[in-house]
């Protein structure tokens, strides 16, 4: 209360039935009609590849790279706002390959 700002904290269990950006639009939406805002996002720990494209797809629209969606999900999701996100440890399939090579 004293920064003047308040926290969310969602687990998704199900990205498919929940989307992030679903999600995180609510959560805009609701703060934007209680005359706030947010500031950006945290994810803890690993997200899918798909969950990210996803998110990308969807601010993004068509016809882009895999690498321009995950870009605009980081940025449109505020991914960075907290604490810098590295898609490469921080999505699943990513890390997998990074560790492996």
């Amino acid at each position: 209360e004293s920064h003047g700002i308040s926290q969310v904290s969602m687990n998704l269990q199900d990205y498919k039935t929940i989307n992030l950006h679903h999600a995180f639009d609510t959560i805009d939406s609701l703060c934007k009609n209680m005359n706030s805002a947010t500031k950006g996002s945290e994810l803890v720990g690993l997200v899918p590849l798909d969950a990210m494209l996803e998110a990308g797809r969807w601010y993004g629209g068509d016809d882009l790279t895999e690498s321009e969606y995950i870009n605009i999900a980081i940025e449109r999701l505020g991914l960075n706002s907290i604490s810098r996100f590295e898609p490469k440890e921080r999505i699943i399939e990513w890390a997998i390959m990074e560790r492996e090579s």
